[in-house]
């Protein structure tokens, strides 16, 4: 059965997709750790200022399975849905403190900013540079 197992931890096929036999390679070397070293997976998820750990194959199914079911969505869910934090045990909701979106400065506003900074910095850097010059031509004569 080891052999079996290290053979699917290293098998390399030209039909299947390259990201299906990597997670093949990876699922098959944690197995076969397990089997060989009793040593059961540790997964952290980072969503947001939280950290969900996933302590052995029970918990990593069951993620996988939500994983399949929400999409890409799993992080805001993990984040906010209070069934799904029941299910892995995060506890309640972290209340971050709350942003006032009138005192939010908008994505044009701060592009238009940034804009005039360099618009600003460019003219200094040109005046520098002409002032350079001009100080070089009087120091030859």
């Amino acid at each position: 059965m080891v052999e079996t197992l290290k053979e699917l931890a290293t098998e390399s096929n030209k039909f299947r997709a390259k990201k299906d036999k990597t997670v093949q390679r990876a699922t098959f070397r944690d197995i076969l750790r397990y089997i060989e070293e009793d040593i059961t997976p540790e997964t952290r998820i980072r969503f947001g200022k939280e950290t969900l750990l996933l302590n052995g194959w029970c918990a990593r199914s069951r993620y996988n399975a939500f994983c399949r079911l929400l999409g890409p969505g799993i992080n805001i869910h993990l984040a906010e849905n209070q069934v799904l934090r029941d299910v892995f045990d995060l506890g309640n909701k972290i209340i971050g403190p709350i942003e006032d979106p009138t005192t939010k400065v908008p994505k044009l506003q701060k592009t238009l900013a940034n804009a005039a900074a360099f618009k600003a910095r460019t003219k200094y850097r040109n005046k520098c540079r002409s002032q350079r010059l001009a100080d070089l031509d009087a120091d030859e004569f």
